[in-house]
């Protein structure tokens, strides 16, 4: 089966005319699988790095399909394995989301 995704996102935070009642930090539409969906995007945590806590963004989503509603969750960070160090920050990040 051959998948063809195809995805708008936009970045509400740069848009501060639009209205966001959610205060999503991104939203984006697209078509995969023949599904369509939506998506909210907020980034709840983050540490640019500075002090002893190294570079991360926590990121959650909320999105919807025909087939129903679905959110998640992921950790963006420099290297491939999260830094020890920022797994406390991250952890906090989430239990306050």
């Amino acid at each position: 089966w051959e998948n063809s995704l195809t995805e708008h996102m936009v970045v509400d935070a740069k848009m501060p005319e639009v209205p966001n009642p959610t205060g999503r930090t991104m939203h984006t539409a697209g078509k995969m699988y023949g599904l369509k969906f939506s998506e909210n995007w907020y980034i709840i945590g983050e540490s640019d790095g500075d002090k002893v806590v190294p570079p991360f963004k926590l990121v959650a989503y909320k999105g919807h399909t025909l087939q129903g509603n679905y959110e998640g969750s992921f950790v963006y960070a420099k290297e491939p394995i999260l830094p020890s160090a920022a797994v406390p920050a991250v952890k906090d990040a989430a239990a306050k989301a």
